[in-house]
């Protein structure tokens, strides 16, 4: 699970996507999307999202407007498949 915040100095919205990058290929394609260019104002968050599963060699990726605009925390479990 995850929950982005806006952290922006100057009380700007920021514009936001969030992704599974499925075993690391480098960055996000349409399907792996959680959210895209969500617009989260200031002061404010996205709100929890997920919970989604992921694969040990998947990364998760995120991508902010502006930098040092947003901060996303995150909720993990791991999950032992028995694999």
């Amino acid at each position: 699970e995850f929950n982005v915040v806006n952290n922006d100095a100057g009380a700007a919205a920021v514009t936001v996507s969030v992704g599974v990058d499925i075993a690391a290929g480098g960055g996000l394609a349409a399907p792996e999307y959680w959210m895209f260019n969500e617009v989260i104002p200031y002061p404010g968050s996205s709100g929890w999202r997920g919970p989604f599963l992921i694969a040990g060699d998947d990364d998760v990726r995120g991508v902010a407007s502006a930098a040092n605009d947003a901060s996303i925390h995150f909720l993990i479990r791991i999950v032992d498949t028995g694999a």
